[in-house]
């Protein structure tokens, strides 16, 4: 039984025609020693959007707030493990 090709192959690549929503989310900055330079390898400011990156992986979630601990809820289903921090 043969099965339709998925649209995320490698064959074919999709692009959306407006960017990401919630691209730097209004994020605030913390200041500490690499975080410019890691930003996108590492360091990351949207959880829905680049959850995937870090499945199976331990991360941490620094920020305060309902919005905070939603993301980190939504790593914990992802990520080995989700760590919060609310101490910015």
């Amino acid at each position: 039984m043969r099965t339709a090709p998925r649209p995320w192959s490698a064959a074919k690549r999709l692009y959306r025609k407006d960017p990401c929503d919630c691209e730097r989310c209004g994020a605030l900055l913390l200041g500490v020693p690499g975080e410019k330079e890691l930003t996108g390898s590492g360091v990351s400011y949207c959880a829905t959007c680049d959850g995937n990156f870090y499945r199976n992986k331990v991360t941490a979630v620094v920020g305060g707030g309902d919005v905070a601990l939603g993301d980190a809820l939504y790593l914990a289903r992802l990520c080995q493990k989700s760590i919060p921090d609310s101490s910015p």
